[in-house]
This record gives structure tokens, C-alpha cells and sequence, in this order.
């Protein structure tokens, strides 16, 4: 097992490598990887079968179409008194 560096790395360099694997995608190859070594160990298969979506995480995801979320911009936030009651 290697031991850590005596001194962090300098700032740059990690905004470097930071903004470079975020623009070509190692980053995201990198987490795929480790999280298929995860479920492995585990006993799961490497790739999820199944996934749950609420949809709070929907209404709340960034760069999906407000229109295909099913939130309707007219309905009251709180619910209304009934009349007579």
C-alpha cells in the first residue's frame, strides 16, 4: 500500500486535473468503476437492475423539462378550506 504524500497537492494542480476529467468524462468513468467494484464485492451485480424515481427528485433535477414532470404550475401548494366547514 503506497503512503499518502508528505504535503497535499498544490491547488492548481488539483483544479487542473479537476476540470479536466470533468470535461472529457474520466471522472465519471472513474465512479462507475468504483461503485461496480462495490456492488461486486457485495455480492450484486455490477450494474443496478432496477430503479426508483420519487418525484420530488424529478421536480427538484436540474435540466429536466418543466413540462414532462408532471408539476402543475395551478395547483395550491396548501389545501383549501371547504365552504361551510
Amino acid at each position: 500500500m503506497r503512503l499518502p504524500p508528505p504535503r497535499p497537492a498544490p491547488v492548481g494542480a488539483v483544479k487542473y486535473y479537476f476540470y479536466k476529467w470533468s470535461d472529457d468524462g474520466t471522472d465519471q468513468t472513474i465512479h462507475d468503476l468504483l461503485r461496480w467494484q462495490v456492488r461486486e464485492s457485495r455480492g450484486r451485480k455490477a450494474d443496478p437492475s432496477l430503479v426508483v424515481l420519487d418525484t420530488q427528485s424529478l421536480h427538484a433535477a436540474v435540466g429536466v423539462p418543466a413540462d414532462t414532470t408532471g408539476k402543475n404550475a395551478a395547483k395550491s401548494p396548501r389545501p383549501q378550506a371547504r365552504p361551510g366547514s
